[in-house]
């Protein structure tokens, strides 16, 4: 995350303070993309540089990062949307397949609803979603009132879901259906995904 924000860089030493007894020594086949690995390590006898030549992250590796850390971490939305304006790949790890497309570097997401020109007319948009919404409440919910979706995808840090439907149901046949819609104390705003929102 201080790589993003430009607080540090390759070359900024790592240093930690351990006791004695905590140090030791692991092999590197445990480390990960994410782990950053120390320079220096202090303990009250002795000061150990480690020599460790592993590259250090170059930045936040967002598909190691869930949407329920993204809702926990204010940082990281900012951080995010940052990254994605640049052209970067942001996508989380439990991020649904739908979801991942190359970002468009000129559209900030919040202009409009992305990828909304090419979505068919059955899918439906459903925003306002409580920023603590977990997806099994939107599911529960959608049971008692529509037909299951052929699919769901999921953005909840977007405050947003898209529900697609078989070919047969169209979205002018789901809306009225779910018009009051509440989750968490909110009311769901519905529209078909090429529509004004309601």
């Amino acid at each position: 995350m201080m790589v993003s924000m430009g607080a540090v860089s390759q070359g900024t030493p790592v240093v930690t303070i351990v006791h004695d007894c905590q140090v030791i020594d692991i092999p590197e086949t445990l480390l990960e993309d994410h782990d950053l690995t120390v320079d220096y390590i202090l303990t009250p006898t002795r000061v150990i540089a480690t020599g460790c030549e592993r590259p250090k992250p170059a930045g936040i590796l967002w598909s190691k990062i869930s949407c329920e850390m993204m809702r926990k971490i204010p940082i990281l939305r900012s951080l995010r949307d940052r990254e994605r304006r640049a052209g970067k790949d942001v996508t989380l790890q439990d991020e649904p397949h739908a979801v991942r497309r190359p970002p468009n570097p000129h559209q900030p997401e919040s202009c409009s609803v992305q990828g909304e020109e090419d979505r068919p007319s059955n899918t439906v948009y459903i925003g306002n979603l409580p920023w603590d919404a977990q997806v099994s409440e939107l599911k529960r919910a959608l049971r008692e009132l529509v037909p299951v979706p052929q699919r769901l995808t999921w953005q909840g840090p977007q405050l947003r879901a898209f529900l697609l439907h078989q070919v047969p149901i169209s979205a002018q046949q789901v809306l009225p259906c779910l018009q009051g819609l509440h989750l968490g104390g909110a009311t769901l705003r519905m529209a078909d995904s090429r529509g004004p929102v309601t």
